[in-house]
C-alpha cells in the first residue's frame, strides 16, 4: 500500500548551498600572471581592437597611447574592461552609467528633432498656402484667356509666387536634412543603450537559467505528487470500506461470544478478537502514514519552490529593470519623406517670328500685271511649301526602300512637326529645291541621322518634274 517516494525533502541549508552553487561565480578576467605569449595568434581572435574603444571618451593622448600598445597589452586591457561587467555590483553600476550617458544624448537629439519637426510642419503649411494661391491665380488666367483679356501681370505674379515657394522649399529641405541627422543620432544612441542593456539582461538570464530549471522541476514534482494524492485518495476510500467491513465482522464476533456467555473482558482477551483488532489498527495506521508522508512531501516541495523563487526574484527584478529601459523607444515624428525633384530636359530655343505680308490695295490689271502674275505662279510652282516637301519626301523614301517599315526608326521618328520646330520655318514657307536639300541635310546632321545613304535618294526626289502631296493626302 506504500507509494513511490516523490522528490526528497531538502533542508534550508542544502537549498541555499545549491542556489549558491548554481549562481555564476565572479570570475576575475584580469589575470596578473597573463603574458603576451598567451595572446591569440590571429588578430580576429583578439578580444580587443580599435573598434572596441571607438565610442570611448578617449582624448588624443590616450588614443595615441592605445595605438602604441602591444597586442598582449591590448588583450590585458580588454580582459580588464570586460571583467568589469562580470563583477557583481560593479557591472550594474557601470552599465547604468553607460545607459544614462546614451539615454541623455538620445533625449537631447530627440528634443532637437522634435523642434525641427515642428518647424518643418509650419514650412509645409506655408508652402501649401503658396501653392493654393498659385493655383487660384492660374484658374483666373485660364478664365481671362478664354475672354480674350490680358493676363501677363497675373502670370508674372504666379511666377513670383512659384519663386517664393521654391525658396521656402529650399529652407524646408535644409531643416529636414538637420532633422534626419538628429533622428539618426537618436537611433544610434538608442541602439548603443540597448546594447548595454542586453549585456546585463543576458547576464541575469544566465544566472536565472539554472534557478528557473530547478523551479520548473519542482513544479513538475508537485504536479506528480498532486496526481498521486488523487490516486491515493481513491485507493484509501476502497481500503476504508474494507476496514469498515472488518469492523462489522469484529462486532458480529463479539456478539456471538457474548451470546456464548463470555464476559467483555474475556472477549477482548480472546485471540480472534485481538487479531482482528490489530489487523484493523494496522490498516488504519498505514493509510494515515501514507497520507501524512505525501502531505509532508507537498509542503516541503512548496517551501523548496518558495525558497528558489525568493532567490530568483532579485535577479528577475534587475533583468526586468533593464528590459524596461529597452521599452523606451524613439518618438516617430510625422515628417513626410522627401521626393526627388524633377528637372526639365533640353533648353529654351529662340522662336522665329516671321511676319506675314500686308494686303496691298487692289491694282488695276494691266498687261504687265498679268505677266507678273504668270511669273509668280510659275515661281510658286518651282518653290513648294515646306510641309509639301516633307510629306512628299517621306512618301518617296518609303516607296524607294520598299515600305514604311524599311525606313530606320530614327528617320520615322522625325515628323514634319519636329523639322518645323527645329528649323523655325513655317509649314507654308516656300523653298526652292536647293534650299530644301541644304536645310534637310543640315537637319539630319543635327539629329545625328546618317546622310550618306539618303543623298542619292534625295537627289532623285528633287529631280522630279513636280513635287506634290501623295494622292491619298492631296
Amino acid at each position: 500500500m506504500s507509494l513511490e517516494n516523490p522528490q526528497p525533502f531538502k533542508p534550508d541549508s542544502q537549498i541555499k548551498k545549491e542556489i549558491s552553487e548554481s549562481a555564476p561565480k565572479p570570475e576575475s578576467d584580469f589575470d596578473l600572471n597573463y603574458t603576451p605569449e598567451q595572446a591569440p595568434n590571429s588578430q580576429t581572435e583578439s578580444p580587443i581592437d580599435q573598434k572596441t574603444f571607438k565610442n570611448a571618451d578617449f582624448n588624443a593622448e590616450n588614443k595615441n597611447f592605445f595605438s602604441r600598445m602591444t597586442e598582449g597589452a591590448k588583450n590585458i586591457a580588454s580582459r580588464a574592461y570586460e571583467g568589469v561587467y562580470k563583477t557583481p555590483g560593479i557591472s550594474r553600476i557601470v552599465a547604468k552609467i553607460e545607459i544614462a550617458h546614451n539615454r541623455n544624448w538620445a533625449d537631447s537629439h530627440e528634443k532637437k528633432a522634435g523642434e525641427l519637426a515642428d518647424s518643418i510642419l509650419l514650412k509645409n503649411k506655408a508652402i501649401e498656402h503658396l501653392a493654393a494661391s498659385a493655383n487660384a491665380l492660374k484658374s483666373q488666367v485660364e478664365s481671362l484667356k478664354k475672354q480674350g483679356l490680358p493676363t501677363s501681370q497675373l502670370e508674372i505674379q504666379i511666377k513670383k509666387i512659384d519663386y517664393e515657394r521654391g525658396k521656402m522649399l529650399n529652407k524646408r529641405d535644409k531643416l529636414q536634412t538637420r532633422f534626419e541627422e538628429r533622428e539618426n543620432k537618436v537611433k544610434i544612441y538608442t541602439n548603443e543603450r540597448d546594447r548595454v542593456a542586453d549585456k546585463l539582461i543576458n547576464r541575469y538570464e544566465a544566472v536565472l537559467g539554472p534557478m528557473e530549471e530547478k523551479i520548473e522541476a519542482a513544479k513538475t514534482a508537485r504536479d506528480e505528487m498532486n496526481l498521486k494524492s488523487a490516486v491515493m485518495e481513491a485507493r484509501h476510500k476502497q481500503e476504508k470500506e474494507k476496514i469498515s467491513e472488518e469492523k462489522s465482522n469484529l462486532e458480529e464476533l463479539k456478539d456471538v461470544l457474548r451470546m456464548a456467555g463470555l464476559s467483555d473482558r474475556k472477549i477482548n482477551k480472546s485471540e480472534a478478537v485481538r487479531t482482528m483488532r490489530d489487523r484493523i489498527d494496522t490498516a488504519n495506521a498505514i493509510l494515515e502514514k501514507e497520507r501524512e508522508d505525501l502531505e509532508q512531501d507537498l509542503r516541503d516541495n512548496e517551501r523548496y519552490i518558495a525558497d528558489l523563487d525568493k532567490h530568483a526574484n532579485p535577479f528577475r527584478d534587475k533583468r526586468d529593470e533593464f528590459a524596461r529601459i529597452k521599452q523606451e523607444r524613439p518618438i516617430e515624428f510625422s515628417v513626410a519623406e522627401r521626393k526627388k525633384e524633377w528637372k526639365p530636359e533640353g533648353k529654351e530655343e529662340s522662336s522665329f517670328h516671321t511676319r506675314t505680308e500686308t494686303t496691298e490695295p487692289p491694282i488695276r490689271e494691266t498687261s504687265s500685271n498679268v505677266e507678273s502674275k504668270i511669273e509668280s505662279s510659275q515661281e510658286d510652282k518651282e518653290r513648294p511649301k515646306v510641309g509639301v516637301y516633307l510629306v512628299a519626301w517621306h512618301a518617296f523614301l518609303a516607296e524607294k526602300l520598299g515600305g514604311e517599315e524599311k525606313i530606320s526608326p530614327q528617320e520615322r521618328s522625325q515628323t514634319p512637326e519636329d523639322f518645323i520646330k527645329a528649323t523655325g520655318l513655317d509649314k507654308d514657307f516656300r523653298l526652292d529645291r536647293n534650299g530644301f536639300k541644304k536645310i534637310l541635310l543640315q537637319y539630319y546632321k543635327y539629329k545625328k541621322l546618317p546622310t550618306e545613304s539618303l543623298v542619292r535618294y534625295l537627289d532623285e526626289f528633287l529631280k522630279q518634274e513636280e513635287i506634290k502631296l501623295p494622292e491619298k493626302q492631296a
